[in-house]
């Protein structure tokens, strides 16, 4: 089944709201789910309420908070989430070193006490509207990148995204995990009951692993361009879970163990080079260079390059014309959600 947009951001937000989320924060998660839905991530928009769902249930998050600056020095801050979604916090945050970068040319923004909060590539996409360079790092509820030579995993399929501003709004932007897959991959698989590439996964014994059901037991994943992607992980916990305080997937960092609540962190970060030149230079050399990219000679030219973030602009097209597809038994869970809340249904 296909729906509009409007579709889906109005059955998100009757659940949240159902869900006792105050309405600051229902507009930020809507607006970050969607843009996940409409860009093909489908992973990270709606159908991430289940999820959301048995945290609820199992006490792991705090739908009524409202994230707060804890600390504030120069281009730096630290927000507290207070245990809730990630979303509002992380947007709270961007914007918050969208101003301070416009004071000190850079400024990072930290958060902790969060959760997930979406697609990782709606964050820059914020600092690149404002003529900036966006960056934006987040953990994960669980560790599940195994290392090379190593038979247990490090840390979670941390996500790393990036934009650089465009006067026409086709600039280069990147969001991309630090395992071969995000471990939602591997869930939207099991729910549609099809097997796993070889090298997504990997068993107890480091072996590869195509069957989904199996991996979603295991959560063994790969990294990314092996040891490549091992050490930029590292690099994506640093920043966004070790600078802050958070757990590393889940985890306490010096105890090892689990607490009540997932304590994820991010780290979102906002630069205005235009202060070194002009934002418009900065603005019109960044599409420059997108657009040079897009004319290299193709290896098959019915094929031509596309720059990161090309590939979603053509799901934005295709979704705002077809519609969103959801996968019956999503819609059948979310219609379950929305019974058991008391939100209205519009699936």
């Amino acid at each position: 089944m296909t729906y509009s947009a409007e579709t889906l951001d109005a059955q998100q937000r009757a659940i949240l709201r159902a869900w006792g989320m105050p309405e600051p924060s229902v507009d930020a998660c809507s607006r970050a789910m969607t843009y996940a839905d409409l860009r093909a991530i489908d992973t990270h928009g709606i159908a991430m309420l289940p999820i959301y769902a048995g945290w609820l249930k199992e006490s792991r998050l705090e739908l009524t908070a409202v994230p707060r600056v804890e600390t504030e020095i120069g281009g730096l801050a630290l927000i507290d989430a207070g245990h809730g979604l990630g979303h509002p916090a992380a947007e709270m945050a961007m914007h918050m070193a969208i101003d301070k970068a416009r004071l000190h040319g850079i400024s990072a923004v930290f958060v902790r006490g969060s959760n997930h909060f979406g697609a990782a590539g709606y964050y820059p996409s914020l600092a690149a509207s404002e003529g900036m360079a966006g960056m934006a790092f987040s953990g994960t509820p669980g560790r599940t990148v195994v290392p090379p030579l190593a038979r247990e995993p490090g840390f979670g399929a941390v996500p790393f995204a990036f934009a650089a501003p465009d006067l026409g709004g086709s600039g280069i932007l990147l969001d991309i995990a630090m395992s071969t897959v995000a471990m939602g991959k591997i869930v939207m698989a099991q729910r549609a009951g099809q097997a796993l590439p070889e090298g997504w996964a990997v068993n107890a014994d480091g072996k590869p692993l195509t069957d989904a059901n199996e991996a979603m037991r295991t959560r063994l994943l790969t990294p990314i361009g092996g040891h490549k992607g091992y050490g930029l992980g590292a690099m994506v916990e640093s920043l966004a879970s070790v600078a802050p305080g958070a757990f590393i997937g889940g985890h306490d960092l010096l105890s090892g163990e689990r607490g009540q609540y997932l304590e994820i962190g991010h780290c979102l970060l906002a630069i205005d080079a235009g202060q070194v030149t002009t934002r418009d230079k900065f603005q019109s050399r960044s599409g420059s260079f997108a657009s040079m990219l897009r004319n290299l000679k193709p290896a098959d030219p019915a094929k031509p390059v596309m720059t990161p973030g090309d590939p979603e602009r053509i799901a934005i097209k295709q979704r705002l014309r077809y519609g969103i597809p959801l996968h019956q038994k999503l819609i059948e869970d979310i219609s379950e959600i929305a019974q058991i809340a008391g939100a209205k249904l519009y699936l």
